[in-house]
């Protein structure tokens, strides 16, 4: 029997939080996950529940949401934010998976959406939809008792204790300034704060508990916040607990140091860990010995997908000026052609074109650069950009790099 891949009605969440739930091997009552959802849903993620069924009964999942993305810049374009993708053991290899990535992104193109993101769970898998990975992560471990800093940080700012009950308002300001200049980020609901800070609890996991603390300008406005806890350990009477960050997150780069100093200043603490951080943390650069800091788990993050290739290139901004004509390969996608684009620090300008193609490249690899994250010459290098005219390659290295490094601190 074939599959029938459509939207979800109201009275289907809980089968399809059931199957989502096989996907992953994921034991917790669908019941109250689909309570939990239903709760939270907004009028712009109707129809965006996708199942694949056989029959009546669900067998695969996928969801998306609207976002504002930030690109290089600050300004920031309408995406799909793609989640919950899946299809339950005994109904994979049927082809669940394509139909409904294709419906979502054919519906997603149609909704004048300039990209669709995810976050792979596999990595191979995606590419093939025209996904390219565009951010990464790391985590960080800081030996604090080498942790000193090679210079004081002259913060005019104070640092004070939030409680649960008072810090979401304040931890949301500080991420939307954070949000309107970081490439790579997107928007968040306001339910997600009220997890963060352990007023709810997703069903099947225990409520957040730990510590918050806030940073605020010589004029008493919120500039960056720090929420952790300490997973403690000893060796006979000797600490060798972790203080374990579980965001710290800042509009200021003055702030965000003198929140790094205070988690590494907490007494009976071996190491402070942070993960999902950006893969060139500022605050290794402030250590007198670099080598406190220890990067691990380096990994792709964020996807990106190209859907209306115009909007999202004019969209971002150049450092430099230049043109270049870019044949785009997207077999059966939205993106396919040849675009010139034209940059400079005052706008771009792209447009459909005849014109002999400098570089061929996939659409996938179109999405890991858009952000400025991967260099274009790396990606020719390693065979995935064809370089037509060797001056091109030049041209659109330089334009799509950007100073600041795509990141998302954002699970979805």
């Amino acid at each position: 029997m074939s599959l029938e891949i459509r939207p979800i009605g109201p009275d289907e969440l809980v089968g399809w939080t059931r199957a989502m739930g096989r996907s992953y091997s994921f034991a917790a009552d669908p019941e109250g996950v689909a309570a939990f959802r239903r709760g939270r849903l907004q009028p712009e993620d109707a129809g965006r529940s996708l199942g694949a069924f056989d029959g009546a009964i669900a067998v695969g999942t996928f969801r998306s949401f609207p976002t504002p993305l930030t690109l290089p810049g600050g300004s920031t374009v309408p995406v799909a934010a793609i989640t919950q993708v899946g299809v339950v053991p005994t109904h994979r290899r049927r082809g669940a998976l394509s139909a409904m990535m294709a419906a979502d992104l054919r519906a997603d193109a149609e909704r004048g959406e300039a990209a669709a993101i995810l976050i792979a769970s596999e990595y191979p898998i995606y590419g093939r939809y025209g996904f390219g990975p565009a951010t990464e992560h790391a985590t960080l471990t800081i030996d604090r008792a080498q942790a000193r800093f090679s210079a004081p940080v002259a913060d005019p700012g104070s640092i004070d204790w939030l409680e649960p009950a008072a810090a979401a308002g304040p931890l949301a300001e500080v991420f939307e300034a954070h949000r309107r200049s970081q490439p790579g980020e997107i928007h968040r609901r306001s339910y997600r704060w009220e997890v963060d800070v352990g007023l709810v609890a997703f069903p099947g996991q225990p409520p957040w508990t730990g510590f918050i603390v806030i940073h605020r300008r010589a004029d008493d406005a919120p500039d960056a916040f720090l929420r952790y806890h300490v997973d403690e350990t000893h060796d006979g009477r000797r600490s060798t607990s972790v203080l374990v960050v579980d965001e710290l997150l800042a509009a200021d780069p003055l702030a965000e140091a003198s929140l790094w100093r205070f988690a590494l200043d907490v007494d009976l603490v071996a190491s402070v860990r942070a993960a999902d951080r950006r893969v060139d943390e500022p605050i290794v650069w402030r250590l007198a010995d670099a080598r406190a800091a220890r990067q691990t788990d380096r990994a792709d993050f964020v996807w990106l997908r190209p859907l209306d290739l115009v909007a999202l290139l004019e969209a971002r901004r150049y450092l430099v000026t230049g043109r270049v004509i870019l044949e785009v390969v997207d077999p059966g996608g939205p993106v396919a052609g040849r675009y010139a684009l034209e940059v400079g620090p005052d706008g771009a300008r792209c447009r459909p074109t005849r014109a002999t193609p400098g570089l061929r490249i996939p659409v996938a690899a179109l999405g890991s650069v858009v952000l400025g994250g991967v260099p274009v010459r790396r990606l020719a290098d390693a065979g995935r950009v064809e370089v037509l005219e060797p001056p091109a390659l030049a041209v659109a290295d330089a334009a799509f790099a950007w100073p600041v490094e795509p990141w998302s601190a954002t699970w979805f």
